[in-house]
């Protein structure tokens, strides 16, 4: 079916080449279709399907998705290939640079992240959130997922987050993650749920206040800092309601709370009564830490 009838040097190269020839070849195809006086797309797929040169499937789905309207049929069709190195390959393409023009295989990443690969999920999810608003229809498939391996749960967390308020129904199972966990995911919830959600109802702010197993971490209290100064930005009098709560959260709390407040502008001899004792406590460790927070604090 898709014999070289053309008989030019790249379709030449891309089947009966060396594996570097091959890679350059696909590469090649996919960013001069405009000079060609022939369709590469259908090429580019049998080299996907059927090659197994280390990286060519991989380039073949990565130069049809460069392609984008031209090409898109054709990774949708290696969305749902029955070989999951196929699927892998257009779910990574799409990831590296899929955009909104690719909506139309939304529904084919939808079912990729619920396989059973966590490599073929994590890309399904990166592909999705690199498509953005254009796929919210694939906001409870990520918030299913949030919760399992920390590979596909950052992968999923981060594509909500390029939904932004189109992601607004996972914030529940945001909230959950952030009071089950204390790692790695907590902290991309954190800033997930800053971008879903910057203007926060009072019940809210009041369940995140109520997380009291934050640690003395930079990576979790960082995007935490960031989160409480961004909603009291957007809610003047939230400012004055949590100046009442520091110094009652807790010691990781207090100090991101207090630092948050302070980012805003805000006065408060409470605010700078707490920054200014873990500044000079005996904890050297916590000394450098809220340093390293107040720095932070300075840049967002």
């Amino acid at each position: 079916m898709y014999e070289n009838r053309t008989g030019h040097p790249l379709i030449i190269q891309l089947f009966h080449g060396t594996t570097d020839e091959k890679l350059q070849a696909a590469y090649d195809l996919g960013i001069c279709t405009e000079g060609l006086d022939f369709d590469p797309a259908p090429f580019l797929f049998r080299a996907l399907v059927e090659m197994r040169d280390d990286g060519v499937p991989e380039e073949a789905a990565c130069a049809l998705a460069k392609m984008r309207a031209q090409g898109l049929q054709w990774i949708i069709r290696g969305l749902g290939f029955k070989i999951d190195s196929v699927r892998y390959a257009c779910a990574h393409a799409l990831r590296l640079f899929g955009g909104s023009w690719a909506k139309d295989a939304v529904p084919l990443l939808r079912e990729l992240i619920r396989n059973s690969s966590s490599e073929i999920r994590i890309e399904a999810a990166g592909a999705i959130g690199t498509i953005g608003p254009a796929a919210a229809e694939a906001v409870f498939d990520l918030a299913q997922y949030i919760g399992e391996e920390l590979e596909t749960s950052a992968a999923c967390l981060i594509a909500l987050r390029s939904l932004g308020a189109s992601a607004k129904p996972a914030i529940p199972a945001l909230i959950q993650l952030i009071e089950s966990t204390n790692d790695f995911r907590r902290a991309i919830a954190l800033r997930t749920l800053s971008e879903v959600e910057p203007d926060p109802s009072t019940d809210l702010i009041e369940r995140i206040l109520k997380i009291c197993n934050y640690s003395f971490d930079t990576f979790e209290l960082e995007p935490l800092i960031d989160l409480l100064a961004n909603y009291c930005r957007h809610q003047s009098e939230l400012v004055h309601r949590l100046n009442t709560r520091v110094g009652t959260l807790g010691e990781a709390l207090d100090i991101a709370l207090a630092i948050a407040l302070k980012t805003t502008g805000f006065f408060s001899n409470k605010v700078d009564s707490i920054i200014e004792q873990s500044l000079y406590t005996s904890n050297l460790s916590r000394q450098k830490l809220v340093r390293e927070l107040l720095y932070y604090a300075k840049q967002i």
